[in-house]
Order: structure tokens, then C-alpha cells, then sequence
């Protein structure tokens, strides 16, 4: 999970494959979730969620 919604963002946070994630709003084929464990707010490459 990135910081902003380019690969040159900080990285904020690693996901694993199951992870829970709430979808907030899909930006330029970015996606702007919360991460249910920890709270944090960031962006994954859309092609990246299932």
C-alpha cells in the first residue's frame, strides 16, 4: 500500500493475499483502501485486488 497513487510513492504498508481492505475510491486504475487491521489509508495498483 502506497502512499499516493504512483510506484515512486513511499511504500506505507505490505499486504498479504487475504488481507481485508475497504475500498474508499478508485483513482487512474489506483485504488484508495483502508486497512481493516491497522487502520491505515493508502493506494494499491487496482489489477493487484481481487
Amino acid at each position: 500500500m502506497r502512499e499516493k497513487f504512483t510506484t515512486k510513492s513511499p511504500v506505507l504498508q505490505r499486504l498479504k493475499y487475504g488481507d481485508l481492505l475497504i475500498r474508499l475510491k478508485s483513482i487512474k486504475g489506483w485504488v484508495k483502501v483502508q486497512a481493516l487491521d491497522s487502520g491505515e489509508i493508502g493506494y494499491v495498483f487496482g489489477g493487484l485486488l481481487k
